[in-house]
C-alpha cells in the first residue's frame, strides 16, 4: 500500500492556489493579469448584447419547461437554437449560469437532469443522466464522466458517492457529473454502442493541420462523434479538471493513467511542460498507482489523444486523468470505494472543499521506483490456454516468465513461454482462459524512458 503525503486545506492546488483555472491556479501573475483582463472585456461586452446574454440565460434556465410545453417541431428547434447560444457564451466563473441539458446550476443545490444528444428510430431520443452540484462560492469546475465503455460499470456507483445532496454545502465551486456517456452499451452490456461498432473514447474533436486535406478530414462525423461533438461542447468552455472513469479486466489493479502531453512548436513547449507538471500532481493526488500513456508513436496512432481524457488535455488544455477501476463486466466495489476517495482527494487538492488528503484504502498501489507506461506487447506465440506465474501487482524483470500456455490436455506448449518485455509490474491478465497466437494475454506496466511532453506528430 502506498502512504500519500498529508495535504490540509491550506495547501490547496497548484502552487497552494485555491481557485480554479480561470484564477490562474499557479500560473505566472503576467499570464493572470491577462486572463483575468480578458474576462473583463469579455464581462464588460456593450450593454445591448449583456442584455441578450441575460435574457438567453434566462432561456436556458427554463429550457426544460419550454421543451416540455413545445408542440410545434419549428418551436422546439427555436428553443434549443436559444440554448444552444447561451452555452457557446463565454461560461461564467465557478460554473455560475451554466445548462447541460435540462439541468441548470444553481447555488448551493444538486439538480438532476438529462441531455438529449441522439433520436431513436421510434423517435424516443438516447438521453445522457446528468447532475450538476454547486457551492455557494466561487471556485473551479470538476467534471466526472464514466460508463463510455457500456460493459465497464464501477465509474457510475464512484459517482454516486460523491453527488449527494450534502456536496453542495460544503463545496466551493461546481461539479459535473455523467455517470454514463454511452446509455446504448449499459443496456446491452457493450463496449459499444448499438448504433456504432466504433471505440467511443476514440471518437473526441482532434485538431486537423491546416494542409490536412485527406478524405479521411473531410468524412462526415459518424453516429456516436456526433454525441462526442455535443458532449464535447460543453465540457470544453466549463471545465477546469476532468476524470474520467473505467473498467480494466477481470482482477486487475486500479490504477490511474496519464496522458502523453503534444504541443504544436516550440514556443507551444513551455504551456505542455506546465500542463504536464498539473496533470503529475492530480495524478499523485489521486493515489492510485501511476500508469503513463503508450509513447507519443503509438498513442497517436492509436488516437488516444480523441479519448475523453486526452482530448480535454490536448485539445483543450485541461488537466485530466483516466481512472481504471479494477474489473470490467462486474464491479470491482474496494475499487469504486478508492474512486470516491480520490474524486475526495482532488476536491481538496483543488480547493473545493475542506479536508486532508488521505491514500485509497483496500487497494494495492505499486511503486516501481521509476515512471512505467502501458504494454500490450506480452501476447500469445502459439494457440492454447494461459497458465499465469504470476499474480496482478506483483514486480517483474526484463525476461522474467509472466505464464506459460498449454494444451487442452494440460502440456505445455513450445514457444509458450509469455516472458516479460521490460522491467515492471503486472496489472492484470486478458479476460478469457482460451488465446489464440497473436492474442493479448496480459497488461503490463513497463519502464517508461520516454517524455511525457512531445510535438505533435507531423500528420495527426
Amino acid at each position: 500500500m502506498s502512504q500519500s503525503p498529508g495535504m490540509n486545506s491550506g495547501q490547496r492546488g497548484w502552487n497552494g492556489q485555491p481557485i480554479g483555472r480561470l484564477y490562474g491556479w499557479g500560473i505566472e501573475p503576467a499570464i493572470v493579469g491577462r486572463m483575468m483582463r480578458e474576462d473583463a472585456w469579455m464581462l464588460g461586452i456593450e450593454r445591448s448584447r449583456t442584455r441578450l446574454v441575460r435574457v438567453l440565460r434566462r432561456v436556458a434556465n427554463i429550457a426544460h419547461i419550454g421543451r416540455a410545453l413545445c408542440v410545434c417541431r419549428g418551436t422546439m428547434r427555436l428553443v434549443n437554437s436559444l440554448v444552444s447560444m447561451c452555452i457557446e457564451e463565454r461560461q461564467m466563473p465557478s460554473g455560475r449560469g451554466l445548462v447541460m441539458g435540462t439541468a441548470v446550476a444553481a447555488p448551493g443545490e444538486l439538480v438532476y437532469g438529462h441531455l438529449d444528444v441522439m433520436e431513436l428510430p421510434n423517435g424516443v431520443p438516447e438521453r445522457l443522466p446528468v447532475l450538476i452540484a454547486q457551492g455557494q462560492e466561487d471556485g473551479p469546475t470538476l467534471w466526472l464522466t464514466a460508463n463510455i465503455h457500456g460493459a465497464e460499470y464501477a465509474g457510475i456507483p464512484s459517482i454516486h458517492r460523491i453527488m449527494t445532496p450534502a456536496l453542495p454545502a460544503r463545496l466551493r465551486g461546481t461539479v459535473v457529473a455523467l455517470p454514463s456517456l454511452n446509455p446504448s452499451g449499459l443496456r446491452i452490456g457493450s463496449r459499444t454502442a448499438s448504433y456504432d461498432p466504433i471505440d467511443p473514447n476514440r471518437t473526441y474533436p482532434m485538431r486537423q493541420q491546416a494542409d490536412d486535406d485527406s478524405e479521411e478530414s473531410k468524412a462526415p462525423l459518424g453516429v456516436y462523434e456526433q454525441i462526442a461533438a455535443t458532449i464535447w461542447g460543453h465540457i470544453k468552455p466549463s471545465a477546469d479538471l476532468l476524470l474520467d472513469l473505467h473498467n480494466a479486466s477481470i482482477g486487475s489493479v486500479p490504477f490511474t493513467i496519464r496522458d502523453r502531453v503534444l504541443y504544436d512548436g516550440e514556443a507551444d513547449r513551455p504551456r505542455a511542460d506546465a500542463l504536464a507538471t498539473k496533470l503529475d500532481d492530480l495524478a499523485r493526488v489521486f493515489g492510485l498507482s501511476l500508469v503513463n500513456e503508450a509513447n507519443v508513436a503509438e498513442y497517436v496512432r492509436k488516437q488516444l489523444h480523441r479519448s475523453v481524457a486526452g482530448a480535454a488535455v490536448n485539445e483543450a488544455g485541461i488537466p485530466a486523468l483516466t481512472l481504471e477501476l479494477g474489473m470490467g463486466i462486474g464491479v470491482d466495489w474496494p475499487a469504486v470505494e478508492a474512486a470516491a476517495r480520490g474524486i475526495e482527494n482532488t476536491l481538496i487538492w483543488a480547493g473545493m472543499v475542506e479536508g486532508e488528503v488521505r491514500a485509497p484504502a483496500a487497494v494495492t498501489v505499486v511503486h516501481c521506483g521509476f515512471p512505467v507506461k502501458r504494454d500490450d506487447t506480452a501476447r500469445a506465440r502459439v494457440t492454447g490456454l494461459v497458465a499465469p506465474l504470476l499474480q496482478p501487482g506483483d514486480r517483474f524483470s526484463m525476461g522474467d516468465v509472466l505464464a506459460t500456455m498449454t494444451d487442452l490436455w494440460g502440456r505445455q506448449l513450445p514457444d509458450g513461454e509469455i516472458r516479460a518485455p521490460a522491467d515492471g509490474w503486472l496489472i492484470g491478465w486478458s479476460n478469457n482462459l482460451l488465446k489464440y497466437r497473436g492474442q493479448i494475454v496480459v497488461a503490463l506496466a513497463v519502464r517508461d524512458d520516454d517524455s511525457l511532453v512531445a510535438a505533435f506528430p507531423p500528420k495527426r
